[in-house]
């Protein structure tokens, strides 16, 4: 089994710490030595996903980049168990797994992916301008018209 956990990094650090959420529903996909999917899942309710291995081999996991977040700091300290494994392309480096792997009950969960949300600007209110500005071009438009009609009307006098 490989796999582990994507979570939301409230303080942007690349550790996993107390409080930070785990983040359901981010697409993942296995791939094989050679790049292609050869498996792919959704991280559950708390964040959690996994893959059963059955070939020993090179693999990299992907992960699909939630709405509303960037990837988040990768490989950060020294506890490989706790940080994120996430490249900035959106997939991990590839790791061997080897027959010893596959036989342990433990297998190779530490596989995570951290993301951190992104502020989005504040879009102003625009509604109250826009009234306004059709008011004027309307106002506009009278005007040039009455202008039209008024250097005919002189043109043909």
């Amino acid at each position: 089994m490989i796999g582990d956990f994507v979570w939301e990094d409230l303080d942007d650090d690349g550790i996993q710490e107390a409080g930070e959420p785990g983040i359901p529903g981010v697409a993942v996909d296995l791939l094989n030595g050679i790049g292609d999917v050869i498996a792919s899942t959704v991280t559950d309710a708390n964040g959690n996903y996994g893959f059963e291995i059955t070939d020993p081999g090179s693999y990299s996991v992907a992960f699909d980049t939630p709405d509303g977040f960037d990837i988040g700091l990768e490989f950060a300290g020294t506890d490989e168990a706790i940080d994120s494994n996430l490249l900035p392309v959106g997939f991990t480096p590839f790791f061997d797994v080897t027959v010893a792997d596959m036989l342990s009950s433990d297998g190779n969960l530490t596989i995570d992916a951290a993301f951190v949300f992104v502020e989005l600007p504040e879009i102003p209110e625009t509604g109250a301008d826009a009234d306004r500005l059709a008011l004027l071009a309307g106002g506009l438009l009278v005007l040039g018209i009455g202008l039209l009609l008024g250097s005919r009307r002189r043109r043909s006098e």
